[in-house]
């Protein structure tokens, strides 16, 4: 996520015109001592978020945690019954309860995701003030324009060179699925027992079950629009292409996947009748 190219004011691209210059030039003291305080601001909220979204995610391994304790106490108490492990692990895969038990287990993962990118979309809105505004104000020259003359490039400022955190694809790829794997992989497990569980539905249990996908999906497509929206005056770069995406468009187009991933299950709902029929 940047700042759209218009509101680069002190860019080193056309945006940086030789009045621009002037004013960055005859930056006054009086004027530093308030930008001082407000980069402290910036950099307490920006600490603050990190540390959050470190919470955040302690509490998406709680709850992964306590699914897997359940999971292995169940077959840690003894039971009565005859039945092989094997038998007690098929019927609890097979179980709607347990099926419901992780659809809400996903709802939770994707509500700590929706936190996590929230305080990012934030971050990142507070990095980009730094980087096109502050930090220039405070070298006297215009964004990365100072590496023509001396190498020396502030912190926001070096994130964002060629290649860089902040731009390169490369670092995207590696970086962002991992603050969702944990999350992916709850959501494959429910998908799987979801699957198992369609296979030989109770029709008393479909409406449970049903409320369970609809509770999922509908989190899915919750998380797509808040990770991917912003205010008008930021945009994002969608992957491998050159689009530029800001306001409700970026959120939109994320949500097209998500409807198809639903669709894709819903017709296990939908080819039911005929299966029940068939029997």
């Amino acid at each position: 996520m940047q700042l759209k190219e218009s509101l680069r004011r002190y860019s080193d691209s056309a945006n940086c015109t030789a009045s621009t210059r002037d004013d960055l030039t005859l930056f006054h003291d009086d004027k530093k001592l308030i930008v001082d305080e407000e980069i402290k601001k910036v950099n307490e909220e920006i600490k603050m978020r990190i540390d959050q979204e470190d919470h955040w995610y302690d509490y998406k391994f709680l709850i992964v945690g306590g699914l897997l304790a359940a999971f292995i106490g169940r077959f840690a108490i003894k039971s009565k019954s005859d039945k092989t492990p094997e038998e007690q692990l098929r019927g609890l895969l097979s179980s709607n309860a347990t099926c419901l038990a992780m659809a809400l287990a996903c709802v939770l993962a994707f509500a700590v995701d929706i936190h996590v990118r929230h305080n990012m979309t934030v971050t990142n809105q507070l990095g980009n003030w730094l980087a096109y505004y502050a930090e220039p104000a405070l070298q006297h020259s215009c964004f990365q324009h100072s590496v023509e003359t001396h190498p020396l490039l502030m912190w926001e400022n070096f994130l964002r060179t060629d290649g860089g955190m902040q731009v390169s694809t490369l670092y995207s790829f590696t970086f962002w699925p991992h603050l969702h794997f944990l999350t992916g992989i709850v959501y494959l497990i429910y998908l799987a027992i979801f699957h198992y569980v369609m296979q030989h539905p109770e029709p008393k249990e479909r409406l449970l079950t049903f409320a369970g996908f609809v509770l999922v999906h509908g989190s899915i497509g919750v998380f797509a629009w808040a990770a991917h929206s912003a205010p008008e005056s930021f945009e994002f770069a969608f992957p491998l292409t050159n689009w530029s995406l800001s306001g409700w468009k970026a959120p939109a187009l994320y949500l097209l996947p998500v409807l198809l991933l639903a669709l894709l299950n819903f017709n296990h709902f939908r080819s039911q009748p005929q299966k029940i029929s068939a029997e």
